[in-house]
């Protein structure tokens, strides 16, 4: 009797410390895309850092997940389990994109919360073209082209200079008599119906969204 008495008392104190374990601790998780396409991006390299920039932890979005007898692979995910006594910040860097952050903070958290998304990541492509230095700036190098056909503009981008990583939008604010507001272009006070990029009208989708996240140096004519 004595013993049974001992087993359960141990088996209750395994159970508080492994509800304490779980409290003490927080499953964290996130979604990572391609801000233009939101496809998923597989191997994106995921630094968790405390506020000092120290590293705690090193993940991978191409990483296998494994629940009981099954394992699974959740391509452009990010989980992990982490300590709730400290703040955190998440670094998500790929080659070719720009590098994003996410933060977690332990004042934000509730006293029952056991699990808690940082968000949709949505990762920037950075635009690759021919630079040069000019003093600690990155710029294009410029061709200028102008064309005039009938009442239709073309427009070499090649003839604007742009910083690194630049998108579309950065592109018409350059353009001479351009206006950009809302997500719609005018042009000496017309508004622009129709916006080529390598022969394909982006006007039939969401404007805003391929001003805001096509590469300016994808962009071949505005018409």
């Amino acid at each position: 009797m004595r013993n049974l008495l001992l087993f359960l008392l141990a088996l209750a104190s395994f159970g508080t410390l492994h509800a304490q374990s779980q409290r003490d601790s927080i499953a964290v998780y996130a979604k990572v895309m391609d801000s233009f396409t939101h496809e998923m991006l597989k191997g994106v390299k995921v630094e968790v850092l405390r506020p000092d920039s120290s590293l705690v932890s090193q993940h991978n979005t191409d990483k296998n997940y494994s629940y009981g007898h099954s394992s699974y692979n959740f391509g452009g995910e990010f989980r992990g389990l982490f300590l709730l006594r400290a703040d955190y910040i998440f670094r998500f860097s790929k080659e070719g994109y720009v590098t994003q952050y996410a933060n977690l903070y332990k004042r934000d958290l509730g006293r029952r919360e056991l699990r808690r998304s940082v968000g949709e990541i949505m990762m920037k492509k950075i635009g690759k073209h021919r630079d040069i230095e000019l003093g600690a700036a990155e710029v294009r190098t410029s061709k200028i082209r102008m064309v005039v056909k009938g009442d239709t503009l073309i427009y070499n981008a090649d003839a604007f200079q742009l910083a690194e990583g630049s998108m579309l939008d950065g592109l018409i604010k350059l353009l001479p008599g351009f206006q950009l507001r809302d997500g719609q272009i005018t042009v000496n006070g017309q508004y622009v119906s129709s916006l080529l990029v390598n022969g394909e009208d982006f006007f039939r989708g969401d404007p805003r969204v391929a001003l805001e996240n096509l590469p300016a140096y994808m962009v071949n004519k505005v018409k």
